[in-house]
């Protein structure tokens, strides 16, 4: 029995031109489709399927630098994964590496200021601070990515079967 290959939506493939206007360290809400194939009123794009078969039950992303031991893992929240649970995969991924390295930098353990980040999220969510993506977690996923952080798209990897490989491209 021959599998067949797993194709990505052609929205969250890389191109030169990215049909995602996005940056990674900002939260999805904020990505904008640019794809000719999409109209500017459909704007459920994120609802698309990612990928094909739908019954690809995950995929697995890497980011450097965070790819050797921060590997993205995205997994359906209803039947078939969407654009939308790639993008917040991507983001939640970034932000969690970018988190982790400063950790390991500042002799933190990741544990605790994993929680310490959950509490800060909650409160500002309910208040009316910065726009998310717009904290100093954003800050350092910029950093840690030498300010790459514009959405390119994804290609396969060339090394391992079904990962995928983020490409980003500097800000402009």
């Amino acid at each position: 029995m021959s599998r067949t290959p797993a194709r990505i939506n052609e929205i969250l493939a890389y191109d030169p031109n990215p049909r995602i206007e996005w940056a990674v360290n900002q939260h999805p809400r904020q990505a904008m489709c640019a794809s000719l194939s999409v109209t500017p009123t459909q704007y459920h794009w994120q609802s698309q399927p990612a990928i094909e078969p739908h019954s690809v039950r995950s995929i697995t992303i890497r980011l450097k630098p965070f790819d050797r031991d921060r590997p993205i893992v995205v997994l359906p929240t209803q039947g078939v994964m969407t654009v939308g649970e790639v993008l917040h995969a991507v983001y939640s991924g970034a932000r969690a590496g970018a988190t982790e390295m400063f950790c390991n930098a500042s002799g933190v353990l990741p544990l605790l200021m994993e929680s310490r980040l959950s509490d800060y999220s909650q409160l500002a969510i309910h208040s009316s601070g910065p726009k998310m993506g717009e904290d100093e977690v954003s800050s350092d996923v910029c950093s840690c990515l030498n300010f790459k952080t514009r959405w390119a798209g994804l290609t396969p990897s060339t090394t391992e079967s079904d990962v995928w490989i983020l490409h980003t491209l500097p800000i402009s």
